[in-house]
């Protein structure tokens, strides 16, 4: 046989073809394809290549292949007599299977708007085949279709998880999605959900709006995801609990603590780029804290204790302890404050682009 072409057809897919040879004294028998990854010596008969009896064959699908590999192929005629089978065929070019994609990026939302600005946060997935080269964040309204925000360019870091979208148009709605690029594109992930609309503030805020941070602490608790959505009371108490604490914590008032609770999710592969704290199948509660400018200074030493504070975690522990009993959880269930998700968000009021500034030393 000859002219042995391998054309990609999927992930795990790929179509051999040939061109038949003089037969000779053979008596055909079948055909004898046999595959290899580029870099590999195993050769083997591939799946959907077996038993190729037909002497007017001249293709086959090789399947059951790993994703985003390069393979070989080559082809013989196997006859009645082994004396009489011919030999392989030269090797052919490289085809190399689909990639498999990036998971789409998860728990996107938008936090803390101000007339012309909106932080904007989401969790990076699996990367799978992916060789990672940004995060790319768009924005919608109802006048302008997708596009990416200032503020929210060149997200090239790979644990980069939030920014601030700005130059946004006062009092208009935006919606936000989060999308993973590969230098591959056959491997960027699809755009994640998009996230409920939020409206930015009335332009005539802006003037008498100080220049805010937002503080991002993750807590975990040991409540199961699916109880937690279901009773309602609980998820009240608990929430209501978490604000106070943190509040008085950061000598803020309550209205400036915002709480999302999510399932968390341990880490499956060691390529998945996050850096947060996982909890298993427990609940996560991200929590928003919006710091002024003007007392940032006395608030530092607090922001500090926060990270891995074991008497936060009692102290949230100890509160809603009583809450989980009730509703029927065990009362030891304990809160975990994440080490690694601690940092503060300029949020400026005016065009001045965001910049993040790191309050602690991120825990490798």
């Amino acid at each position: 046989p000859s002219s042995v072409m391998g054309t990609t057809m999927s992930r795990t897919d790929i179509k051999v073809t040939w061109e038949r040879g003089v037969l000779h004294d053979c008596v055909f028998e079948a055909w004898q394809v046999m595959g290899a990854a580029a870099d590999s010596t195993d050769w083997f008969v591939p799946q959907g290549c077996e038993s190729l009896a037909n002497y007017l064959t001249t293709e086959c699908t090789a399947s059951g292949l790993d994703s985003n590999t390069p393979y070989q192929f080559k082809v013989g005629a196997v006859c009645e007599t082994s004396e009489a089978n011919s030999p392989h065929s030269d090797l052919s070019m490289s085809a190399v299977t689909l990639p498999t994609p990036a998971y789409s990026p998860s728990q996107v939302a938008a936090h803390l708007p101000s007339s012309n600005s909106m932080l904007v946060v989401w969790r990076t997935n699996s990367l799978n085949d992916c060789e990672f080269e940004q995060s790319l964040v768009e924005a919608k309204s109802e006048s302008v279709e997708w596009f990416v925000p200032d503020g929210c360019m060149n997200l090239i870091a790979l644990n980069s998880y939030m920014c601030t979208a700005m130059n946004l148009a006062p009092s208009s709605s935006y919606t936000f999605r989060v999308t993973t690029l590969c230098t591959n594109a056959a491997a960027s992930s699809v755009a994640s959900e998009v996230t409920e609309a939020k409206a930015t503030l009335p332009a005539a805020t802006t003037a008498s709006t100080p220049a805010a941070r937002a503080l991002l602490s993750d807590v975990g608790l040991g409540i199961p995801y699916e109880s937690w959505r279901a009773d309602a009371a609980l998820r009240e108490a608990v929430i209501s609990e978490m604000r106070a604490i943190y509040a008085k914590k950061l000598d803020v008032a309550t209205d400036d603590v915002t709480i999302t609770a999510s399932e968390a999710e341990a880490l499956e592969d060691r390529r998945r780029l996050d850096q947060r704290t996982a909890f298993g199948a427990s609940t996560k509660f991200e929590i928003v804290v919006r710091l002024q400018a003007s007392s940032l200074e006395s608030q530092h030493s607090a922001i500090e204790t926060l990270d891995g504070d074991e008497d936060l975690g009692e102290e949230v522990s100890a509160a809603v302890a009583p809450l989980l009993e009730t509703s029927g959880f065990l009362s030891q269930t304990k809160a975990v404050v994440a080490k690694s998700k601690l940092r503060t968000i300029a949020l400026a009021p005016t065009s001045v682009a965001a910049q993040a500034v790191d309050m602690l030393t991120p825990v490798a």
